[in-house]
């Protein structure tokens, strides 16, 4: 999926690739309810006739001149929305229109794989093999699951939370196993639930695995407390405080945070 976006003053929106319709159908919805047009696009606002008679100031007349000009700028701005929300492989197919109900159409119809069988099961089959990249977050791994979901969703290839579960425990790697073993046991976690905690470990363990990066927040001066423990949902931070001793005879207390697993 695209990872750029069109950015505007409302929200911005996933730009639209051949495989992320649906994630760009409901950025592009937000947006183009907030300026007036969503249901423009939809067919469900029929454009008021054209009152003419540009110097006839009563009242009706006034209303009437202005419904049909704010309709034709909201048309407008659909059409410049949608157009400018789409990566240059899908604007080829709309650069010509200026209608965002048809250009709206022609992508559905370009860009929607789950519209088709073929479509469908080519995303099952991703959503299948997906894996977690070495160096990138967590999370970037689950909004890829998550988007492929909501594309599979509603047709016969949906993807149920059991099976999302089950695919994401079976592929994040050994350093996560003791969390996902907890997580197994809890038959009531939800999908959201199995990735906040994943991501709060992978948290915990940067902490542990980039000591010099993290210093400020590892390495704390503290006046002879004892030792304390930060307790998360499925992992915890373990505070060890050690005495050191400082030129002239005085002490000093240093706070060691160590993430761990529970």
């Amino acid at each position: 999926m695209s990872e750029e976006s069109f950015k505007h003053p409302l929200g911005n929106i996933h730009l639209l690739d051949r495989t992320n319709y649906a994630v760009w159908k409901e950025d592009c919805m937000k947006v183009l309810q907030g300026i007036m047009a969503w249901d423009i696009v939809m067919e469900k606002e029929e454009e008021p006739e054209d009152p003419g008679r540009p110097n006839d100031f009563t009242r009706n007349t006034v209303l009437a001149r202005k419904a049909y000009k704010d309709y034709k700028q909201w048309k407008l701005q659909a059409l410049a929305i949608i157009y400018g929300s789409g990566t240059n492989a899908v604007k080829v197919y709309i650069k010509s229109m200026d209608d965002p109900v048809e250009a709206w159409k022609e992508l559905e119809a370009r860009t929607n794989t789950a519209n088709s069988s073929v479509g469908r099961m080519s995303l099952f089959r991703k959503f299948s093999t997906l894996r977690p990249t070495p160096g990138q977050p967590l999370n970037a791994y689950f909004a890829e699951l998550l988007d492929i979901t909501t594309e599979l969703a509603g047709s016969e290839e949906a993807v149920s939370d059991v099976v999302l579960k089950n695919h994401i425990y079976t592929t994040i790697p050994p350093p996560y196993a003791v969390t996902i073993e907890i997580l197994q046991s809890r038959a009531t976690v939800t999908v959201l639930e199995v990735m906040d905690a994943l991501n709060e470990c992978e948290m915990n363990q940067s902490m542990t695995t980039k000591p010099d990066a993290t210093s400020e927040a590892l390495y704390t001066q503290q006046g002879g407390r004892g030792r304390g423990a930060y307790q998360g949902r499925y992992c915890n931070t373990r505070v060890f405080h050690q005495r050191h001793n400082r030129p002239g005879g005085h002490q000093q207390s240093i706070t060691l945070e160590r993430a761990t697993l529970v």
